[in-house]
This record gives structure tokens, sequence and C-alpha cells, in this order.
């Protein structure tokens, strides 16, 4: 993959930072605290949708 694009759409390295820590946290967790967390991931996509449509929706991009 391009570097370029991939710097664009990828991950920064702090991004990448980030996730290796919350992986070594996840596999800590046992099977219901996994499933729990993963809803609240999903709620909050969802509310960041939401967040992205009003805004694209509301705003004047002129």
């Amino acid at each position: 993959m391009n570097k370029n694009y991939n710097s664009y759409l990828g991950l920064s390295l702090e991004q990448e930072f980030k996730l290796k820590l919350y992986s070594q946290i996840v596999d800590n967790l046992n099977e219901k605290q996994k499933k729990r967390l993963l809803l609240e991931i999903l709620k909050y996509m969802l509310l960041n949708d939401n967040i992205l449509k009003y805004l694209i929706k509301y705003t004047n991009l002129k």
C-alpha cells in the first residue's frame, strides 16, 4: 500500500501504540467483560455516526 495513502487513512504511530495497549488490556478480560466492552464500543461508534451525520446535514460548506 502507498505510504501516503496509509498515513492518510491508516492509523498514526500513536494510535497504533494505543491499540497495542488496549489489546493487552482486552486479553486480560473475561468473556462477559469483553462482551460488555464490545457493546459499549458499538454504542459510541453509533453515536459518532449520528454526530457526523448531524454535522454534515447542518454545516454550511460554502
